[in-house]
């Protein structure tokens, strides 16, 4: 019994090591995206609803006729960590991200599911998608796995064309890696000050999506004026 646990404490330490050794590398690098909070040390979900909160004030930062349409999109992934293809992992800590092949080899025999490495290889992999080619005033922001999607635009109109130009990329990553979106989960908020009906169906994908006047994105509940009345009611 005693021994079993040793060696369960020296393998837990090793992947440790390795873990250190990844992450040093991939700073060596050019880093994760900064819109990556999950995972990563000084970042937490908070950081996460900051930059959305940010983000919309900066829309807001002009006189009313230039002021943005905003849409904060939350995707849903389905089941997305036991999906993740390991050659992909691989692919992106190799030719992405750098890290040497000596502790990508280690990898191979570790093996690790459920361990110490897996936010490592996660990060690593979804840093592509991140990374993604967005629309004009288009972004991703992702904590682990969850994504949202964030578009800025002029118009309703405007909105929507981006918000199908957003989706198609992301779609067709998410098919590359064979992952797929829970589309019925998909919830979508209209974030201006503009006096505009701010619900009204959207199409995403194959689907009609009504907007709501939240969204829960990472626990908090993100309404049209953004002061967390119905978060805290």
């Amino acid at each position: 019994m005693y021994v079993g646990y040793h060696e369960q404490d020296a393998g837990e330490s090793s992947q440790g090591r390795i873990s250190s050794r990844i992450q040093s590398a991939i700073r060596a690098a050019e880093d994760l995206s900064p819109r990556q909070y999950g995972f990563r040390a000084g970042r937490s979900t908070v950081n996460a609803v900051q930059e959305v909160i940010e983000a919309v004030c900066k829309a807001e930062d002009h006189n009313y006729h230039l002021r943005r349409v905003v849409l904060l999109v939350t995707l849903d992934v389905k089941n997305a960590f036991n999906s993740a293809k390991w050659c992909d992992m691989l692919m992106a800590l190799e030719q992405a991200l750098q890290v040497p092949c000596y502790l990508t080899c280690r990898l191979i025999l570790e093996r690790p599911q459920g361990s110490v490495l897996g936010p490592d290889l996660w990060n690593a992999f979804y840093d592509d998608l991140l990374r993604l080619e967005m629309p004009e005033e288009a972004v991703l922001i992702g904590y682990a796995d969850d994504v949202a999607a964030f578009v800025a635009v002029r118009t309703v109109e405007q909105a929507q064309r981006n918000l199908n130009r957003t989706m198609l990329r992301v779609n067709v990553w998410m098919e590359g890696h064979g992952l797929s979106l829970a589309l019925n989960n998909i919830e979508i908020v209209v974030l201006t000050k503009r006096r505009i009906n701010t619900i009204f169906p959207m199409r995403v994908s194959d689907i009609t999506i009504e907007t709501k006047n939240s969204a829960r994105y990472l626990g908090v509940s993100v309404d049209i004026k953004l002061n967390f009345g119905e978060h805290i009611s």
